[in-house]
């Protein structure tokens, strides 16, 4: 690090202290013993006016949003994380806003040309000097192509990339130090966290990438007539610059202008519900803050999306599991909700099983007699982020997501339509959501997928199986069995024993029909004649496959 960078980081970090310290949160830099790593001057200063009577949630908003964008970004992010933080901090940060002055046109045409090396008149045919929205990474202006059509430009703010990398390397000192030192940052991880954070705000700052998944979603969501997705100029994007089509119409949040369009406020609800179901569970990547104020309604009726910034991905595991705990929910399976938590979840200590599942039943019965209308599926999930907290367990990053735009989305449809609930427009698409994870497309895009996989881990076993007795021969390979609650243990082993064995059959039988399949169709004549060994072969399969489930439940270790 040259000297010069390192004087700007200590000015910086002493200016982060100093404002931590004036809040009421010294007591972590004590505790902490951050002070003795940096040659810093005494940070100690008096409590900023005001704050007598609020909240530690209240003065940590305060503080995150006077060091600006990196901070304000890493408090939305924690915002979500119910696991992590107590609910008092996580209502407060989910206050917060990076709504900030815009900066100014010269500016942006500065911005703009230096990406372009072009002139802005060559770039584009009209410019709006006064910006339509703007935030803290950017802002955004209506614009017109050479060719006269209607686009949105987004331009990221000047130096802003200099500033939040300058805070997220002092951010990742802290965690390291913090990790060191403290038992609290060992059990969350907090380097892995910052990891995680890093990545989310710089994937922000890369327009391209907010470019990118508007179009994977628009491809996702090719066959829907009634979502649009607006095209993205290809020509005039970078990484500083984001030029999208403009889509005409009341965004959800303009009441006056949908009651003018004579919206009907129900259907928007269950097209937008099931629009986002649909691309996370279905499709796997989604939109990951449906917000009203990021949805318009066109005059044609449908429904635009806008603003691709914040988007994710969900694994097939991951798609499933979800799908699974919605159904639990609803119908009050405690144990089925523990073990997807477990399952999903990285315990930082052993748990105690029977007390977890003690307080999901006391959940259960909180809202097991609420007709499904009032039943609030995202406030379910935030008490059961709130037991993840409790019992340690960590959740992957995608599942807070999902998480957040699930309560984002019931905030909507509530804004647009009360009397209907998020759950009442998904509970018909259950049956819908199960057929397409067993569809033949889904068949045979796993086996495309993980064939290959177990194919090498075959291929692999014999000579790490060989390698492994070698040493044992050589006594340079210690094998040590350590034996408690031990029908505990063979209770598991037979019921992993019995999954094992339904997964196995099922996956040979769709090798072997896959394979029929696919000689059927090259050589477009049936190998056994007029025979319909498929059918027979299914219907084989499917009687084997029930008597199996039936065997294992019967024996009560499923």
């Amino acid at each position: 690090m040259s000297l010069f960078r390192r004087y700007r980081h200590l000015r910086r970090l002493e200016k982060i202290l100093r404002v931590i310290w004036r809040y009421g949160f010294g007591y972590l830099i004590d505790q902490t013993g951050i002070l003795s790593h940096f040659p810093l001057k005494m940070i100690k200063a008096r409590t900023a006016k005001g704050l007598e009577g609020l909240s530690r949630g209240e003065r940590l908003r305060l503080a995150l949003t006077e060091l600006g964008p990196a901070f304000i970004k890493l408090g939305q992010i924690l915002s979500t994380r119910y696991e992590l933080l107590p609910e008092d901090i996580i209502e407060q940060l989910q206050k917060l806003q990076d709504d900030v002055e815009p900066f100014s046109f010269d500016e942006a045409k500065s911005q703009i040309e230096a990406e372009f090396r072009l002139p802005l008149e060559e770039v584009f045919a009209s410019f709006d000097p006064q910006p339509m929205a703007s935030a803290s990474i950017g802002q955004v202006h209506g614009a017109a192509l050479q060719s006269g059509r209607d686009v949105v430009v987004k331009v990221q703010r000047p130096g802003i990339r200099k500033i939040i990398e300058t805070d997220l390397e002092i951010l990742f000192d802290l965690a390291r130090i913090v990790e060191q030192r403290t038992s609290w940052g060992q059990l969350y991880g907090l380097q892995d966290m910052m990891e995680e954070f890093a990545g989310t705000i710089r994937r922000e700052m890369d327009y391209t990438l907010e470019g990118r998944n508007a179009d994977r979603i628009r491809r996702s969501l090719s066959g829907d007539e009634r979502v649009y997705v607006p095209k993205i100029y290809w020509d005039y994007t970078t990484q500083r610059i984001l030029t999208m089509e403009h889509v005409g119409g009341a965004k959800l949040t303009d009441k006056g202008g949908l009651e003018r369009m004579g919206v009907e406020r129900q259907e928007v609800a269950r097209v937008l519900t099931r629009s986002v179901v649909r691309q996370a569970l279905v499709h796997g990547y989604f939109h990951a803050d449906p917000h009203p104020g990021n949805i318009k309604v066109m005059s044609n009726g449908r429904l635009a999306l806008l603003d691709f910034g914040m988007a994710s991905s969900l694994t097939e595991g991951q798609r499933s599991f979800f799908i699974s705990l919605i159904w639990a929910i609803v119908r009050g399976n405690s144990r089925k909700i523990m073990r997807g938590l477990l399952e999903i979840g990285s315990p930082a200590a052993e748990v105690d099983e029977r007390k977890l599942l003690a307080e999901i039943e006391r959940l259960r019965d909180k809202y097991y007699d609420l007709p499904l209308k009032d039943l609030k599926l995202g406030e379910s999930i935030s008490e059961l982020h709130k037991l993840a907290y409790k019992y340690k367990i960590r959740f992957p990053s995608e599942f807070t997501v999902v998480s957040k735009a699930v309560l984002t989305l019931e905030g909507t449809i509530s804004y647009l339509t009360p009397e209907i609930s998020f759950l009442e427009i998904i509970e018909p698409m259950e049956r819908e959501l199960f057929q397409e994870r067993i569809s033949r497309r889904q068949v045979r895009r796993w086996l495309t997928e993980n064939l290959p996989s177990y194919g090498e881990m075959l291929v692999e076993i014999p000579e790490r199986l060989h390698s492994f007795l070698g040493r044992l021969e050589k006594n340079q390979a210690r094998l040590t069995l350590e034996f408690k609650e031990t029908e505990k243990i063979l209770h598991r082993m037979e019921r992993t024993g019995n999954r094992l064995s339904f997964s196995m059959v099922l996956l040979s039988f769709s090798i072997i029909m896959m394979g029929l399949m696919v000689a059927e169709s090259i050589r477009n004549v049936s190998l056994f004649g007029n025979i319909p060994v498929l059918e027979l072969g299914y219907l084989a399969a499917g009687a084997m496959t029930f008597w199996l489930i039936y065997s294992i439940i019967r024996s009560g270790r499923i």
